[in-house]
């Protein structure tokens, strides 16, 4: 009855087609309306995630550039310290010889030679002497270096005060009672007298060597030079080789770098040279003060101790030391 009607058939396949239109989702091309607000909240939001970036990259390089700072004027605090300690040990060595007895407590390769000329010639008293200075040397630098192992265990970052006043102690037993033992002692206890106080220098002059072993990269000591004077025979070949890259390198290619290197090679050049001057000085004036004073002028080197201490206690010395004992404990894997 229905299907004779008119228009019939182009009612259904009207419905039909919307029917398919809406199943089959938005025409192609078309794009919803975005909100203006969602818009700006995004590209606020991406402003402030790249200002922090920002700060966050900005406040990492002020604070790498400041422990920089830092550990620069560490490096030059204890550079001058090494200087320091250089000039006691040239003094203690020369008033050691002069005024007690005829051999160099400071250090021991010299004294090792004597002993062995000693031994050939049969002189035993003077090769007690030589013995006596190696071993206390010996334990001296032992002593100092269980206290710098102490020291990084138990976090004491000033531990290079307690090895220096050990040494000052030491320094002030043998001016105190160097000047009249040896002359109150009779002939059969002057070698006990003159090995006990050459002991004590000994010892001492190992603690010091125990304590500042490192100025940033280089590894120094201040009590003996021979050992400087081989690094300072590096240091200036190196410069050497390092002006002849620079020379004949293309430009731009790694010129920047050595440029660097030759400039912190020149500096260590410079540094090795100041400490042989300092020990060289504390040579010439131990020698000037130890002809008056004798054992007395053992004084002046406490002196420049006692200034190693306070700058500890404002900028611990021997951090490096710790760290490196540290490391020895403790090897990688």
């Amino acid at each position: 009855m229905f299907a004779a009607l008119p228009g019939n058939a182009a009612f259904e396949n009207g419905r039909t087609n919307r029917l398919n239109n809406t199943n089959a989702g938005p025409p192609v091309g078309f794009a919803p309306p975005v909100s203006n607000v969602g818009v700006a909240v995004a590209q606020a939001f991406r402003h402030a995630l790249k200002g922090h970036l920002n700060s966050a990259e900005s406040s990492a390089k002020d604070c790498s550039q400041v422990k920089t700072k830092i550990q620069q004027r560490h490096r030059r605090t204890k550079a001058a310290v090494a200087l320091g300690l250089t000039f006691a040990a040239g003094f203690v060595d020369i008033v050691g010889l002069l005024a007690i007895y005829k051999i160099f407590t400071a250090h021991v390769t010299g004294t090792t030679v004597r002993l062995g000329e000693q031994l050939v010639r049969g002189n035993w008293s003077a090769a007690a002497v030589a013995a006596t200075v190696v071993l206390s040397f010996i334990l001296g630098s032992i002593a100092g270096r269980v206290m710098i192992e102490v020291g990084s265990r138990g976090a004491i970052g000033r531990i290079a005060s307690v090895t220096l006043s050990l040494e000052i102690a030491l320094l002030i037993c043998v001016a105190w009672w160097g000047n009249h033992a040896l002359v109150r002692e009779t002939v059969n206890t002057a070698l006990a007298v003159t090995c006990s106080l050459l002991s004590m220098l000994a010892a001492a002059m190992g603690l010091q060597t125990a304590t500042l072993t490192r100025v940033g990269p280089l590894t120094i000591h201040t009590t003996f030079v021979t050992g400087m004077i081989n690094k300072l025979g590096e240091l200036v070949s190196s410069w050497i080789f390092l002006n002849y890259d620079v020379g004949h390198k293309p430009a731009g290619a790694g010129r920047p770098q050595l440029r660097k290197e030759r400039s912190t090679v020149a500096g260590q050049v410079i540094f090795i040279l100041a400490i042989w001057f300092s020990y060289l000085g504390g040579a010439i004036c131990g020698t000037w003060l130890g002809l008056r004073w004798q054992a007395k002028a053992l004084y002046l080197p406490c002196t420049i101790l006692l200034l190693a201490i306070v700058v500890d206690q404002v900028r611990p010395l021997a951090l490096e030391e710790e760290k490196e004992q540290s490391l020895i404990e403790k090897p990688s894997a």
